[in-house]
């Protein structure tokens, strides 16, 4: 409600820092999970990724300063495009939230201090792909944000079809 009256405001801090960070987000506080630093490695960090991909509540991380840019990319990779927050400097003389979207992960500035990564839930899993034509399951990863080669590979996982058999729908 502050925030959408443009009303600055701050938050006294509790015994961690995510449950400030959330709040100064303005994401959905009703539900929230809090997975905190992403495993260094890629692959890790992905298959970290992958099972809270669908959850539909708040998703909150830890960032280093030097990560935050890998880190709100690999977010963006997985999750499609989704509101976002991050957060630095919590109850400091230059805390900062900047409110965006994960596509937006190149245009944030130079990272300084300690960062929370606050993203908007997932829409939940739909339950069967087979109401869904194999050209509605990609628009809809594609409409979500997704890039198109990961939209591809993940409907052909979730389908159990061949990558080139989900690939025809791209080329008309």
């Amino acid at each position: 409600m502050l925030i959408e009256r443009g009303i600055p405001f701050t938050v006294v801090p509790g015994a961690t820092a995510f449950t400030s960070a959330l709040i100064l987000s303005g994401m959905d506080a009703s539900r929230f999970a809090f997975i905190g630093f992403l495993p260094e490695k890629k692959k890790d960090a992905k298959e970290v990724l992958e099972k809270y991909k669908d959850l539909d509540m708040t998703l909150i991380f830890y960032s280093a300063p030097h990560d935050l840019k890998k880190n709100l990319e690999l977010l963006y990779s997985v999750f499609g495009d989704r509101k976002a927050a991050t957060v630095k400097e919590i109850t400091k003389m230059f805390e900062k939230t900047v409110r965006l979207s994960l596509s937006d992960y190149e245009a944030v500035e130079e990272p300084k201090g300690e960062y929370v990564i606050v993203v908007e839930g997932g829409k939940g899993k739909l339950s069967d792909f087979t109401e869904l034509s194999v050209e509605e399951h990609l628009s809809k990863y594609l409409d979500e944000g997704m890039d198109k080669k990961e939209a591809i590979k993940l409907v052909a996982k979730e389908r159990g079809i061949p990558k080139n058999e989900v690939y025809k729908f791209t080329i008309k």
